[in-house]
């Protein structure tokens, strides 16, 4: 399936090509044809595997973790605790999901680098969770980063529902702070959704 906001132009596309096979023949809609499995490729919506659990935080993005472990809040200063970074795949999918069920406390729209502090386009977003905890959700596109147009302060979002695109890559960076632990490992592969890079932990 094809990610909600591009169906009607990867759907052009064929139909494109499908009237160039009609007209002309098979050569003459070969890369219209070609262009149509790549954008299929592209922007798929695959299907979730079994959910994590509740306390998990899930990859935002598909991709490979840059690094995870101690580290400061980039949005507040003074705000230590635990952070993971991941390079996300430019192969797609694109689909950006929630780490974590909560509602959106703050937001930004820049990304500003845990290390560096440099300041790029991006979007951030601050989530808290029923139980008081707060994660950060920032990201630094390739080409841009589209978090949904109505997405605003004190919007639900759901643990590993989509909540935007990331065309073409880019970066994420997931912050937490209390009582928690690390799941990731750099160099570690991992799945939008799906695979877990944190926990938070409650007695």
């Amino acid at each position: 399936m094809v990610v909600r906001k591009y169906r009607l132009p990867v759907a052009s596309v064929a139909l494109l090509a499908l009237l160039l096979q009609v007209l002309y023949g098979t050569a003459v809609a070969l890369l219209p044809w070609l262009i149509t499995a790549l954008l299929l490729w592209l922007f798929r919506d695959p299907p979730l595997r079994a959910r994590s659990h509740p306390m998990a935080l899930v990859s935002p993005v598909r991709g490979t973790v840059r690094a995870a472990g101690p580290g400061e809040d980039p949005y507040e200063a003074d705000r230590s605790g635990h952070l993971v970074q991941i390079d996300a795949d430019w192969r797609g999918p694109y689909l950006v999901r929630c780490p974590i069920e909560g509602s959106v406390v703050e937001q930004w729209s820049e990304w500003r680098d845990p290390v560096t502090g440099s300041r790029h386009r991006g979007r951030a977003l601050r989530i808290r969770t029923d139980e008081g905890d707060e994660v950060l959700l920032a990201l630094a596109g390739r080409v841009t980063v589209d978090l949904g147009r109505y997405l605003g302060i004190g919007d639900r979002v759901g643990h590993a529902k989509a909540i935007g695109l990331m065309p073409f890559g880019g970066r994420a960076a997931l912050h937490f702070t209390g009582h928690g632990r690390i799941l990731a490992t750099p160099g570690q592969r991992v799945l939008a959704g799906v695979d877990p890079v944190a926990e938070l932990i409650h007695d």
